[in-house]
């Protein structure tokens, strides 16, 4: 049962900056989920500029920050290709997982604009710490 507003129970945090990534693997930015019991996974794709570029995501898992990461099975965006400027989410039920997560992107053939990004929700204490000033709340 919600405790306040979602700015007082979810917050947005990034698992990889939104610029254009280079062709390669790109290793996001672990975060912190103590507290939360969900998280809903964001990956925006800008336009590709050809028709060879690929971008492949998975989320990973580790107890400390900063190492000892290993795969979240299934928690993969398969393997977006060009010309599909979409939006895309998955969900992580927080309660089984190990307290950091990352994003690990692989871009293929040319320089891809896209950001990985986590809604952390369900809070168990609430009022939450936004990372950002609320905009607005109308």
């Amino acid at each position: 049962m919600p405790k306040g507003t979602a700015s007082q129970e979810q917050v947005l945090k990034d698992l990889a900056a939104p610029i254009a990534q280079t062709a390669g693997t790109v290793t996001g930015t672990g975060i912190d989920c103590k507290g939360y019991d969900e998280a809903l996974i964001m990956l925006a794709v800008g336009v590709m500029p050809s028709t060879d570029g690929t971008v492949d995501v998975h989320i990973e898992e580790s107890a400390v920050l900063g190492s000892g990461y290993t795969d979240i099975t299934g928690a993969v965006f398969a393997i977006v290709n060009a010309g599909e400027s979409l939006s895309y989410v998955g969900r992580l039920n927080l309660r089984k997982r190990k307290r950091y997560i990352r994003a690990i992107s692989v871009v293929a053939n040319q320089t891809t604009p896209l950001y990985i990004g986590a809604v952390l929700s369900q809070a168990q204490k609430t009022p939450v710490s936004q990372v950002n000033t609320v905009a607005f709340n109308v």
